[in-house]
Protein backbone atom coordinates (compact mmCIF):
# COMPACT_ATOMS: atom_id res chain seq x y z
CA UNK A 1 0.00 0.00 0.00
CA UNK A 2 3.19 2.13 -0.13
CA UNK A 3 3.25 2.94 3.22
CA UNK A 4 5.85 3.47 5.76
CA UNK A 5 6.13 3.14 9.66
CA UNK A 6 5.42 6.88 11.17
CA UNK A 7 5.03 6.04 14.79
CA UNK A 8 5.56 2.63 17.28
CA UNK A 9 4.86 2.14 20.77
CA UNK A 10 4.32 -1.03 23.13
CA UNK A 11 1.41 -2.06 21.16
CA UNK A 12 0.48 0.28 18.50
CA UNK A 13 2.47 1.26 15.23
CA UNK A 14 1.49 3.43 13.03
CA UNK A 15 1.21 3.16 9.11
CA UNK A 16 0.98 5.88 6.37
CA UNK A 17 2.19 7.68 3.55
CA UNK A 18 2.27 10.78 5.59
CA UNK A 19 1.97 11.50 9.30
CA UNK A 20 -2.05 13.94 8.72
CA UNK A 21 -5.62 12.10 9.76
CA UNK A 22 -7.15 10.34 6.96
CA UNK A 23 -3.36 9.55 5.46
CA UNK A 24 -2.19 6.93 8.42
CA UNK A 25 -3.72 3.43 9.91
CA UNK A 26 -2.82 2.43 13.21
CA UNK A 27 -2.40 -0.99 14.27
CA UNK A 28 -3.36 -2.40 17.55
CA UNK A 29 -1.68 -5.60 19.09
CA UNK A 30 -4.24 -7.09 21.29
CA UNK A 31 -3.31 -10.71 21.22
CA UNK A 32 -5.62 -11.23 24.31
CA UNK A 33 -8.96 -9.63 22.85
CA UNK A 34 -11.18 -11.93 21.55
CA UNK A 35 -11.79 -12.51 17.61
CA UNK A 36 -14.25 -10.33 15.51
CA UNK A 37 -16.91 -11.75 14.11
CA UNK A 38 -19.12 -10.76 11.32
CA UNK A 39 -22.31 -8.63 12.67
CA UNK A 40 -23.61 -5.21 13.71
CA UNK A 41 -20.85 -2.67 14.59
CA UNK A 42 -17.97 -4.73 13.10
CA UNK A 43 -16.02 -3.07 10.33
CA UNK A 44 -16.80 -4.45 6.88
CA UNK A 45 -14.27 -3.51 5.05
CA UNK A 46 -11.24 -1.00 5.15
CA UNK A 47 -11.01 1.90 2.53
CA UNK A 48 -8.08 3.20 0.99
CA UNK A 49 -8.56 6.26 -1.94
CA UNK A 50 -5.83 6.10 -4.52
CA UNK A 51 -6.28 9.51 -7.03
CA UNK A 52 -6.54 7.82 -10.37
CA UNK A 53 -7.51 4.97 -12.56
CA UNK A 54 -3.98 4.64 -13.14
CA UNK A 55 -2.45 4.92 -9.87
CA UNK A 56 -5.48 2.10 -9.07
CA UNK A 57 -4.05 -0.38 -11.79
CA UNK A 58 -0.79 0.59 -10.19
CA UNK A 59 -1.64 -0.66 -7.00
CA UNK A 60 -3.52 -3.73 -8.86
CA UNK A 61 0.01 -4.86 -10.42
CA UNK A 62 1.71 -5.04 -6.82
CA UNK A 63 -1.42 -6.91 -5.42
CA UNK A 64 -0.67 -9.64 -8.50
CA UNK A 65 3.00 -9.39 -7.59
CA UNK A 66 2.52 -10.23 -3.77
CA UNK A 67 0.11 -13.00 -5.07
CA UNK A 68 -3.04 -11.87 -4.00
CA UNK A 69 -6.69 -12.14 -5.29
CA UNK A 70 -8.82 -9.39 -5.80
CA UNK A 71 -11.63 -8.44 -7.92
CA UNK A 72 -12.07 -6.75 -11.27
CA UNK A 73 -11.83 -3.30 -11.14
CA UNK A 74 -15.90 -2.08 -10.24
CA UNK A 75 -17.72 1.19 -11.17
CA UNK A 76 -19.35 2.33 -8.34
CA UNK A 77 -20.79 5.51 -10.42
CA UNK A 78 -18.72 7.88 -8.42
CA UNK A 79 -15.86 6.18 -7.81
CA UNK A 80 -13.90 2.73 -9.11
CA UNK A 81 -13.21 -0.11 -6.46
CA UNK A 82 -11.12 -3.26 -5.93
CA UNK A 83 -11.40 -5.36 -3.32
CA UNK A 84 -9.08 -8.17 -2.12
CA UNK A 85 -8.39 -10.26 1.38
CA UNK A 86 -5.50 -10.00 3.16
CA UNK A 87 -3.86 -13.50 4.39
CA UNK A 88 -5.75 -13.10 7.83
CA UNK A 89 -9.14 -12.42 5.77
CA UNK A 90 -9.10 -8.70 6.34
CA UNK A 91 -11.27 -7.25 3.25
CA UNK A 92 -9.68 -3.87 1.94
CA UNK A 93 -10.39 -1.56 -0.95
CA UNK A 94 -8.98 0.67 -3.11
CA UNK A 95 -10.93 3.29 -4.73
CA UNK A 96 -10.04 5.86 -7.24
CA UNK A 97 -11.01 9.83 -5.65
CA UNK A 98 -13.07 10.26 -9.05
CA UNK A 99 -14.83 10.82 -10.67
CA UNK A 100 -16.71 12.51 -7.56
CA UNK A 101 -20.49 13.02 -6.49
CA UNK A 102 -20.90 16.12 -8.85
CA UNK A 103 -21.20 13.49 -11.78
CA UNK A 104 -24.82 13.59 -11.61
CA UNK A 105 -26.18 17.18 -10.24
CA UNK A 106 -24.33 20.38 -9.77
CA UNK A 107 -21.54 21.02 -7.05
CA UNK A 108 -24.00 23.93 -5.77
CA UNK A 109 -26.90 21.33 -5.35
CA UNK A 110 -25.00 18.91 -3.58
CA UNK A 111 -27.07 16.11 -1.52
CA UNK A 112 -30.10 18.14 -1.55
CA UNK A 113 -32.14 14.83 -3.08
CA UNK A 114 -31.80 11.11 -3.12
CA UNK A 115 -29.30 10.29 -5.91
CA UNK A 116 -28.71 6.46 -6.43
CA UNK A 117 -26.72 4.45 -8.88
CA UNK A 118 -28.61 2.67 -11.93
CA UNK A 119 -28.21 -0.54 -10.09
CA UNK A 120 -30.83 0.83 -7.16
CA UNK A 121 -33.00 3.34 -8.78
CA UNK A 122 -35.98 0.63 -8.88
CA UNK A 123 -35.83 0.91 -4.99
CA UNK A 124 -36.13 4.67 -4.52
CA UNK A 125 -39.58 4.47 -3.32
CA UNK A 126 -38.59 1.71 -0.99
CA UNK A 127 -35.41 4.09 0.11
CA UNK A 128 -37.07 7.15 0.36
CA UNK A 129 -39.85 5.74 2.74
CA UNK A 130 -37.21 3.96 5.03
CA UNK A 131 -34.62 6.34 5.06
CA UNK A 132 -34.63 9.33 8.05
CA UNK A 133 -35.85 12.57 6.44
CA UNK A 134 -33.96 15.56 7.40
CA UNK A 135 -33.80 19.12 7.18
CA UNK A 136 -30.39 19.88 5.99
CA UNK A 137 -29.44 23.77 6.23
CA UNK A 138 -28.15 24.47 3.47
CA UNK A 139 -28.45 28.04 3.18
CA UNK A 140 -25.33 28.20 5.34
CA UNK A 141 -22.92 26.59 3.25
CA UNK A 142 -23.02 28.53 0.28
Amino acid sequence: MDHKVIAESSNRVRLGTEDFPGKYVDLVAAPDSLKGLAGRGTVHHVAFATPTAETQLEMIEKLNKFGLEHTEVKDRKYFTSVYFKEPGGVLFEIATSGPGFDVDEELASLGESLSLPAQFEEKREHLNDVLPKFNYPTEKYR
